[in-house]
C-alpha cells in the first residue's frame, strides 16, 4: 500500500476506494492519528460507519478504526453507531434492504450531528454504508462542510452478492456521484497475500 501522510492532505477532499483487505481502515487509522497530534483532537472528527471487523474467505472484511487504533488519550469528536453488515448478515432480499435502511437511519443522524457543529477536520470510514439507502445529498452537504476530508468507501467484487436487494448498484452509482465533490479519488490496491493489511 503506498505511503500517505495526513500532511499532505491538508486543505483537500480525498476519497479512498478499494477491495476488502486493500487497507482501507488502517490507512484511515494512521491518517487519523497524524490528524489529531498535528491539529488537537477538538478540531478532529471520526464519523465511522462500519461494522464490525469479519472474515470473508480469508480476507477481513469491515472493521471500525478503533479496532486498529487505540490512543491512550481523548481520540476525538465522534459518532460510530452500531452498524451491522447487510450483505454478509442478510439471507434475503428483504432482510438486507432492511438491515441498508436501519443502517441509514444511524449514519444520517451522525452526519446531522457532524453538520450541527463542523470541526474542521473530517474522516468518514466506511460511507458505502450509508450510500446503501441513505440519501447521498446529505453525505454530500457533510463533506462540504469540512476543511479536510477524508473518507473511504468499499469498490470491489468479494462483496457483490446482494441478494438482489439492488444495494451494491447504488452504492457504485452513488459512489460515483459523491465523487465529483472531492478533490481527488484514490484508489488502493489489495494487499499481497501474506502482507498485513
Amino acid at each position: 500500500m503506498k505511503d500517505y501522510r495526513f500532511d499532505a492532505l491538508i486543505g483537500r477532499k480525498v476519497l479512498f476506494l478499494g477491495e476488502s483487505g486493500s487497507g482501507k481502515t488502517r490507512l484511515m487509522a494512521s491518517l487519523l492519528r497524524e490528524a489529531i497530534e498535528a491539529a488537537g483532537p477538538e478540531q478532529v472528527t471520526l464519523l465511522d460507519f462500519a461494522p464490525k471487523s469479519t472474515t470473508v474467505g480469508g480476507i477481513r472484511v469491515g472493521g471500525k478504526v478503533t479496532e486498529i487504533y487505540r490512543p491512550t488519550r481523548r481520540l476525538c469528536r465522534r459518532c460510530s453507531p452500531t452498524i451491522r453488515a447487510p450483505r454478509l448478515e442478510g439471507r434475503t432480499k428483504e432482510e438486507v434492504v432492511s438491515i441498508a435502511t436501519q443502517n441509514a437511519l444511524r449514519t444520517t443522524r451522525c452526519l446531522q450531528w457532524y453538520s450541527s457543529a463542523p470541526t474542521p477536520i473530517l474522516f468518514v470510514n466506511d460511507m458505502s454504508i450509508h450510500l446503501h439507502a441513505g440519501d447521498p445529498d446529505v453525505l454530500i452537504d457533510t463533506i462540504s462542510k469540512s476543511e479536510t476530508f477524508i473518507g473511504n468507501a468499499y469498490r470491489g467484487l468479494l462483496l457483490r452478492d446482494d441478494k438482489g436487494s439492488g444495494i451494491a448498484k447504488r452504492e457504485t452509482i452513488l459512489l460515483e456521484r459523491v465523487s465529483k465533490h472531492v478533490d481527488r479519488t484514490l484508489w488502493l490496491e489489495p494487499a499481497v497475500e501474506g502482507e498485513a493489511e
